[in-house]
């Protein structure tokens, strides 16, 4: 999965800015209540993950630097920002 246009506008913005401290960075991957699908081999603990990888590849392609990245987590639907 792909950040939107936006999302991935943003990325990039944040990764030229955040690669100039010596911060180290956590990415985390979400995903709403429902279920991705009704397939048992991609979940939503599948798509969280994916959306973290594809953001963590996406910033350190756009100048974040690898070593800022301490992990990288899938939470799927485990911490919902609006629980309904």
């Amino acid at each position: 999965p792909s950040p939107s246009d936006f999302g991935r506008e943003l990325l990039v913005k944040m990764s030229g800015e955040l690669a100039k401290l010596p911060n180290y960075i956590v990415i985390e991957g979400h995903t709403d209540a429902k279920p991705f699908s009704n397939d048992r081999s991609y979940s939503n603990w599948e798509l969280s993950s994916d959306r973290a990888n594809s953001a963590r590849r996406l910033m350190r392609d756009s100048g974040l630097r690898p070593d800022q990245i301490k992990q990288v987590r899938g939470f799927a639907d485990q911490r919902l920002m609006d629980p309904k």
